[in-house]
């Protein structure tokens, strides 16, 4: 998801060849994101609820704290990324999955109808949340992802 923004962040920086963006915040679900520049001195960490899907908690390891401090950070480089989608003219696969409780799911339709690029496709994902690489749609993200990276290297 951030890896989306620094992708296009950098793509108006950098000669890329294209960007596959997942579950990439415009808009954050929790509504305590956007008083992290008032409260991460009082309230220093956010914990998370453990993932209810089983076969992701294999992964997630000790991912259930949120420092609120890199929220505010976070909210300041969506706002530097979303003020300069427009400008993103490279192939983009925006992938968004319909249960993503992190980052708000309209965020994908968003970045779709902001960027230029002449080749940009939107995917949805109907059974996955937040951790979409990883979770029950996987192999339909990956092989969604594979097909436009193979598109887009036959462009190049």
């Amino acid at each position: 998801s951030m890896g989306g923004l620094i992708a296009f962040y950098l793509a108006n920086r950098y000669h890329i060849a294209g960007i596959v963006s997942m579950c990439t915040p415009v808009f954050l679900s929790h509504y305590g994101a956007r008083l992290a520049p008032f409260i991460s001195w009082l309230y220093p960490v956010h914990r998370t609820a453990s993932s209810r899907n089983e076969e992701l908690l294999q992964y997630l390891g000790g991912y259930d704290e949120t420092p609120v401090r890199a929220l505010k950070s976070l909210n300041r480089f969506i706002r530097v990324v979303r003020d300069e989608l427009h400008e993103i003219h490279v192939p983009v696969l925006v992938q968004q999955a319909k249960k993503d409780l992190t980052v708000r799911p309209e965020s994908a339709q968003y970045i779709y109808d902001h960027i230029r690029s002449k080749h940009k496709e939107l995917k949805w994902y109907e059974h996955s949340g937040h951790m979409l690489p990883i979770d029950t749609d996987r192999k339909e993200v990956w092989a969604d992802a594979l097909s436009f990276i193979s598109q887009i290297e036959g462009v190049s």
